[in-house]
Formats: structure tokens, sequence, C-alpha cells
């Protein structure tokens, strides 16, 4: 054991005196969860290039194969767990992406693995395109039982609240 790593463990102790462990089992435990420690921090430093978050606020959701997806709000992408995540106005909702693309158009395509059945992967299509009050008109006011809005900002804005409400 290297004298560096146990002055980490000391210094942990001192600034986190809930983790002191007393034995000397203890001591491999605190290294590994200093360690454990410095890699979380590390990864939120560079969580700037494990994320791609998508440039409009809310998208129109349309899937085959799940029909109770129908908004997305902060869609990402994880780069690290392959997957994409996004809030539903109801809850976060996040699929395991087996292929992906992004066009010039704004539109994410994307198809996720959604369990097993009969020992066969169910693969679910998702296709995400920016939320316009037309497209909100058209195909999702009367799903969601929602008002009517006079501009595109308004009805962004109303979808952005319903997160930040939950």
């Amino acid at each position: 054991m290297s004298k560096e790593w146990l002055r980490k463990v000391e210094k942990n102790e001192r600034e986190y005196p809930e983790n002191r462990l007393k034995d000397l089992g203890g001591v491999a435990l605190g290294l590994i969860r200093q360690d454990n420690i410095e890699r979380e921090k590390m990864e939120r430093e560079n969580n700037i290039e494990r994320y791609v978050y998508l440039p409009a606020p809310v998208y129109f959701v349309e899937s085959p194969d799940d029909e109770a997806a129908l908004i997305g709000i902060n869609v990402k992408i994880d780069k690290k767990l392959r997957s994409v995540s996004w809030f539903d106005t109801v809850r976060e909702r996040t699929r395991k992406v087996e292929t992906i693309s992004y066009g010039d158009d704004g539109v994410l395509l994307f198809t996720a693995q959604n369990g097993y059945d009969d020992n066969e992967r169910n693969m679910e299509k998702f296709r995400m395109s920016p939320m316009t009050l037309e497209t909100y008109n058209e195909k999702v006011k009367e799903k969601m039982g929602w008002r009517e809005f006079d501009n595109e900002n308004e009805m962004i804005q109303a979808f952005l609240d319903s997160i930040d409400n939950e």
C-alpha cells in the first residue's frame, strides 16, 4: 500500500468522517472508496463529453411499439451507457439504444431493446421530431386533454413547466 494512498484515505476521513473505517480491512475499503470518489468526480467533470443534449426543448415522440410515448422533454443521449433519456410530463423514460441516427431536420430515430420474449430481444422503434404548434394541435392536444395555445413559445413553456412542477 503506498503512502500516497494512505494520505488520501486519511484526508478523506477528515473531510468525510462518516466514511471512517476503523479496522485494517477498512483501510483497503477506504482506498476503494477514495478511488470511487475520485472516479465519480472525474466522470462528473467529463459529463460534458458524455452527454449529448438535443437542441429542441420539446419533441413529439412517435413509436408503433409504445403507445404511451408522446412527448419528449429535455432529450439527452448518454454515449457511455448508449441510452436515450427524456421526460414525458409524468416521469423520466430511458431506453438502451441499439441503433441511432440524427438528421439535419432535427429528427432523432432510434431502436431500443425492451426486454426479451421467448429468448428473443423485443425491439422498439422511436422517432422524435421537434414539437411545433401544428404538431401539437393535430396529434397531441386531444390525447393529452391540454388547452389550446396562442403560439409555440407558450406551448413549449407549458411543457417545461410540467416537469418543473413535479
